[in-house]
């Protein structure tokens, strides 16, 4: 016999609707329900998420009745304020184990985003600011935490981490992340790491400098230590070397302080400029667990950018994220949640080519099309 996948609205069944009794005219289901099809059509707003709701009414009772017809603007804002963001995201959790594959190796980038048009003035509520983990094979968010600042994703780091099985991953952190808790919580969860070194940690950055001086010359070359890429286009040529050294505690004794820490990459890059004939240089370090192996370093030090790139530069182009009004409460971080989902199911979506914002499109002119995102979740 077979057994009946669980839909997407079976992953919100354990969360609680925060209003009274009273007040339930629109079940939260279908409020849940209307916020992912308004938003998977191109929808940024609660006003513009129910005027996509009027045109796809029938696509909606596909799934739930919709007695009541649809909520106003000011009913999902109110709902989605009073949402514990918390339970919200468990839900959504759960949902995103169901539709990842399987990766060994998989790499999970850590990494803070603001929303700079969230913060209310009118209260003095600070903007949005949200630490992600960002899986960058399978193309979804692991988890989010929302903290005051950046300064404060030294404590979001573990929290985050603590959301997600993540043995066998590769968590890539940048240099912020450099805390010898964060690598011990990564350790004690048999997962390896790869996290930006720089003067936060001024003595072990210190150490690794000399030591990778001390070596630069002697291991240049030598395929076991060191690879190079040269890459061109744009109107430019970018030459990328990375040495990978398993750490020598004569030269680097307060490695030996660092749960997990086994090795120094260094990243050098030189960037030509055709248009104007400048060159640019930057050297980067890293601590890392990983075995010594340049190649495979230097992809996974790559593949971090992948939560700027795929993430955080698709929330803002895609969903103009940074120019968002949404603020009341806890109604930004749940809608982000909402974001986060709808990115995950148009990147999975590969029937048709184009832009994640010609999809959205898509799906608000073709109820079919709909009908593919929303089976890529279920």
């Amino acid at each position: 016999m077979d057994v009946e996948e669980p839909t997407l609205d079976v992953f919100f069944s354990e969360l609680d609707d925060p209003r009274i009794d009273r007040t339930k005219k629109y079940p939260l289901a279908e409020i849940i329900l209307l916020v992912i099809c308004g938003t998977l059509c191109g929808a940024d707003s609660w006003c513009h998420i129910v005027t996509v709701g009027e045109y796809k009414l029938d696509w909606l009772r596909k799934f739930f009745p919709y007695k009541n017809g649809l909520p106003s603007h000011d009913t999902i804002g109110r709902v989605f304020s009073l949402l514990d963001s918390k339970k919200f995201q468990d839900c959504f959790l759960e949902w995103v184990k169901y539709i990842s594959v399987a990766t060994e190796g998989e790499i999970i980038a850590v990494d803070g985003k603001k929303s700079c048009a969230s913060q209310d003035s009118f209260t003095s509520a600070p903007p949005l600011y949200l630490v992600n983990a960002w899986a960058v094979k399978n193309g979804v968010s692991f988890g989010q935490i929302k903290v005051s600042d950046k300064s404060n994703e030294i404590t979001a780091i573990p929290k985050i981490l603590d959301l997600m099985d993540i043995k066998g991953s590769i968590i890539t952190i940048d240099a912020i992340g450099a805390q010898k808790n964060i690598t011990e919580n990564i350790t004690k969860k048999k997962a390896d790491f790869v996290i930006g070194l720089k003067a936060n940690q001024p003595k072990l950055h210190a150490e690794a400098v000399s030591f990778f001086e001390s070596k630069k010359l002697e291991i240049t070359g030598d395929k076991n230590f060191h690879v190079e890429n040269v890459n061109s286009g744009h109107g430019r040529v970018e030459t990328r070397n990375c040495y990978h050294l398993p750490i020598n505690t004569e030269w680097v004794p307060s490695a030996s302080e660092w749960k997990g820490v086994s090795s120094i990459i260094v990243i050098e890059s030189e960037r030509y400029l055709k248009c104007d004939k400048t060159t640019s240089n930057e050297t980067r370090f890293y601590i890392s667990s990983l075995p010594q192996n340049p190649v495979k370093t230097q992809e996974t030090v790559r593949a971090h950018w992948s939560v700027e790139n795929q993430l955080h530069y698709s929330l803002d182009v895609t969903f103009d994220d940074d120019r968002s009004r949404i603020r009341k409460d806890r109604a930004p971080q749940n809608y982000n949640i909402v974001k986060k989902w709808v990115l995950s199911l148009l990147k999975k979506d590969l029937s048709k080519k184009g832009s994640l914002k010609s999809k959205r499109m898509r799906a608000l002119a073709d109820t079919g099309y709909l009908d593919i995102l929303w089976r890529q979740g279920n």
